[in-house]
């Protein structure tokens, strides 16, 4: 197919870029799918003639940067670890193939979408257009159903409507900051950033506000160090603060995930998680009762919360940091590797989630903790390569690294509070970080 596409490439002068554009759109459907469920074979199909398009198109043009580096090298490790001594080799390499694998594709779509000469803006909106796709079908569910705070539509939980929304402000906020735009283009992207803050705010996603408005101040803090700007933008900020700040309080009152907060992350914190993931919430009721101590309602409650809620997050992280010392080469690349060493500590867990909610941790018993370093050194110099280029950029083009920066940094501090490496998570990461990484490179170099 590659050999055809090629020949029809070379009869007319047009084809390439018609080519190309047909692989831009392709990715931005894949986008507008990509957090809803039982659409993956068309995701990936997509995918896939989009792949077939640019290398056809000879746009897969690797960048000779740091970053690029650090990709190969994880590559390389993920092509050893079938040999690590705790892992099975027939399941560890189906996992990379299931999962670890799809980053490097993403990764080379990302590249090729961005050598492939479409303009910056255009496709950003686009990508920002189709990220908020499930959020505005979301809001029209509620909208038309009526249903109460916590619905989740057809996405089943809050996860994929609190990732797309975070991708989509990523993109949205750089450009609305620093792009030129049309006054139509304003208006949409502040209709986009509206329909995403209800969006989240309906399904009532903590990390999917936290998050929200920290891309809001971290573009707003931007703006004000690189513009060297006035009281106007000082004003702003502590308007967006105020904003969430209030909106917080609002949640708190208003759902029960939000109340005695600080209660259940202390208990998690207080206690032997993995003994508590061992033998359950009566060894925390027994040890509180042995020492005469007074079990309140907000204790009963985060004790309660210790099978399934918050306070389980917590111990399962803190049970994973274990897991991950006593495994420092992880297990089989596996996405359930938590669950997996976990049940093998103790046969008869009594409080088993399906993986530890931190992104870092999950990666560490998955890969190792060599692995998870070299994955996260992607993150951290893609977002340096960023910092990097501020300085030396036309300041038409300066919302393409910051966003680079923000999407890298951001992802890795997400990570902390989910577990974000799977899935089309995991996809969404390597196809905009390097699509932006490619396009700083490209805008530097002048190619």
């Amino acid at each position: 197919m590659n050999t055809i596409l090629r020949r029809i490439a070379n009869n007319s002068p047009h084809t390439p870029q018609i080519l190309k554009i047909f692989s831009a759109i392709s990715m931005i459907a894949v986008v507008s799918i990509w957090s809803f469920p039982n659409v993956i074979a068309i995701r990936y199909i997509l995918s896939g003639l989009a792949l077939i398009v640019l290398a056809s198109t000879q746009s897969i043009k690797i960048p000779n940067i740091t970053p690029i580096y650090f990709l190969f090298i994880f590559c390389i490790y993920l092509c050893f670890t079938p040999l690590f001594p705790n892992n099975d080799p027939f399941e560890t390499i189906l996992n990379i193939k299931r999962e670890w694998a799809y980053f490097a594709i993403f990764s080379v779509i990302g590249i090729g979408i961005a050598n492939s000469g479409i303009s910056q803006k255009s496709s950003t909106i686009g990508f920002i257009v189709a990220l908020a796709f499930i959020n505005a079908y979301h809001l029209a569910q509620f909208l038309v159903n009526k249903s109460p705070l916590g619905f989740s539509g057809i996405a089943g939980n809050h996860g994929p409507l609190s990732y797309s929304s975070f991708q989509a402000m990523t993109l949205l906020m750089p450009l609305l900051f620093f792009g030129a735009l049309k006054t139509w283009e304003k208006i949409l992207l502040l209709l986009i950033a509206a329909i995403l803050l209800s969006s989240i705010v309906i399904a009532s996603s903590r990390g999917g506000i936290v998050f929200y408005f920290l891309v809001i101040c971290v573009t707003l803090l931007i703006y004000t160090y690189l513009k060297r700007s006035n009281f106007n933008q000082i004003k702003l900020l502590s308007f967006v603060l105020i904003t969430s700040l209030a909106i917080f309080m609002a949640m708190k009152v208003s759902h029960h995930k939000w109340q005695n907060f600080s209660e259940i992350a202390s208990i998690g914190w207080r206690l032997d998680a993995t003994n508590i993931n061992c033998s359950g919430v009566e060894i925390v009721k027994n040890d509180l009762i042995n020492q005469q101590i007074p079990i309140s309602k907000a204790t009963e409650y985060a004790i309660n919360d210790l099978n399934l809620g918050t306070a389980a997050r917590i111990t399962a992280a803190i049970s994973a940091v274990e897991l991950a010392i006593e495994n420092p080469l992880g297990l089989n690349a596996s996405k359930e590797a938590y669950k997996q060493l976990l049940t093998r500590k103790c046969p008869t867990a009594k409080i088993v989630l399906a993986n530890s909610h931190n992104g870092w941790l999950d990666t560490s018993l998955a890969i190792g903790i060599p692995g998870a370093t070299i994955f996260l050194s992607i993150f951290l110099l893609s977002g340096l390569y960023g910092v990097g280029c501020l300085k030396k950029i036309n300041p038409e083009y300066l919302y393409v690294p910051i966003t680079l920066i923000i999407i890298s940094v951001g992802w890795v501090f997400r990570g902390v509070l989910d577990a974000t490496s799977r899935d089309h998570m995991l996809q969404m990461q390597a196809f905009f970080i390097f699509y932006y990484l490619t396009l700083t490179h490209n805008i530097i170099t002048k190619k």
